[in-house]
């Protein structure tokens, strides 16, 4: 459902020709889509339209992929060719927001050594802390859980950060039950500050938190969310572990203990470093993108 429209073939016909309209208006110089054709696939019918369109037009926009790091395996043997296929037929680069020196593209796919000319690694995009966060002092010493126990930190604040889509009443339930010394508040906008100067994160393993407490060098526990298809989150989470830069906890495994020793765990060792860990990602991006639309319009000035 959409707007409370049932998402049919013929609602897929209109969001095609929305963006086809879009495109013949704006003619683009770049043409960018986020993380298709190696997911999202099930938006085939409405994005192939776009790179094939704009071959009409002069100069044809540089078609790119944006890809974060960790892919879902493929559910499907014929996925992989398939990926392949359409990256040959219609792309001109592919950016992948991560560092190869943790791991190559093609240990997470493994048919990457066919598409090598296309691939471009830019490191990770993080976003720094923001400017004075650690003089600000928000946060200092405390525990981020987003999505106590018996631990050295049980006398620290706990602060929980619920994201916007739990409902209000949860989210006042939850309060409700929070003991002394544990805070509840949805997500807000100074979340990297908290980062820049807790004591601890707490999170699962999604690629935003896990990149986000990269750049602060902010000790982290993630516990990979592992259900249905998803392999992504325990495998991201397990190349950081075993580079030193977080603690990792998986959730088949998850009891009051578990977490417990590796809250000891990460405060035992030296606060993570994520020197060597490509993190400069925006700006590496930015340059790449850049490249292949300046050659364009060279060509037809």
């Amino acid at each position: 459902m959409q707007n409370d429209r049932p998402i049919d073939d013929s609602y897929r016909l209109e969001r095609r020709d929305r963006l086809l309209e879009t495109v013949a208006q704006v003619t683009p110089n770049l043409v960018l889509t986020e993380l298709f054709p190696f997911g999202c696939r099930h938006f085939r019918s409405e994005i192939i339209p776009l790179p094939e369109a704009s071959r009409a037009q002069s100069p044809r926009p540089a078609v790119v992929c944006s890809v974060r790091y960790i892919l879902v395996a493929p559910s499907k043997p014929n996925c992989g060719p398939e990926m392949v296929a359409t990256i040959k037929q219609y792309y001109d680069k592919v950016l992948i927001h991560g560092d190869p020196d943790l791991a190559p593209f093609e240990k997470i796919f493994p048919l990457a050594g066919e598409i090598t000319d296309w691939l471009a690694y830019t490191g990770y995009i993080v976003d720094p802390p923001p400017p004075g966060a650690t003089t600000i002092g928000l946060g200092r010493n405390g525990v981020v859980v987003s999505a106590g126990g018996k631990t050295r930190l049980k006398e620290a604040t706990w602060r929980l950060l619920a994201g916007p889509s739990l409902p209000d009443d949860g989210f006042q339930n939850l309060r409700s039950l929070a003991p002394g010394g544990v805070v509840v508040e949805r997500a807000r906008v100074y979340f990297r500050a908290l980062l820049a100067n807790c004591a601890l994160s707490i999170s699962q393993g999604g690629h935003n938190k896990i990149v986000s407490v990269l750049a602060p060098k902010a000790r982290a526990i993630i516990a990979p969310y592992a259900g249905g298809k998803e392999t992504g989150q325990t495998l991201h989470a397990g190349l950081l572990r075993d580079r030193g830069a977080l603690q990792a906890t998986w959730g088949d495994k998850l009891s009051p203990e578990r977490p417990a020793r590796a809250v000891d765990a990460a405060l035992d060792g030296p606060r993570p470093d994520a020197a060597g860990i490509q993190t400069d990602g925006t700006s590496v991006s930015a340059a790449l993108l850049a490249g292949p639309v300046t050659a364009r319009l060279s060509a037809v000035s």
